[in-house]
């Protein structure tokens, strides 16, 4: 499975359980949480970690009505923090 394909799967499961089930989500950030699992695990790859946080980052802001680009700085500063 691609690691670009995670964050969308997380994306429709927050909006399943959001929209179904009325549960919020406001304790956990699975687009934060997979953002970190990558650069613990991934940690010499500074290139490719960057990408997924951005990558997660602009999915977030997509779907999100915060300012544009919020998501992908705090997720950037996040993996390069745990890198």
């Amino acid at each position: 499975m691609s690691i670009y394909l995670l964050p969308l799967v997380f994306f429709v499961l927050r909006w399943f359980f959001s929209s179904l089930f009325c549960l919020p989500w406001s304790l956990f950030d699975p687009f934060l949480a997979l953002v970190a699992m990558h650069a613990f695990f991934h940690g010499f790859e500074a290139r490719r970690n960057i990408m997924f946080a951005l990558f997660c980052g602009l999915v977030r802001d997509m779907t999100g009505l915060d300012t544009l680009g919020l998501y992908m700085l705090t997720y950037l500063a996040t993996a390069l923090a745990v890198a």
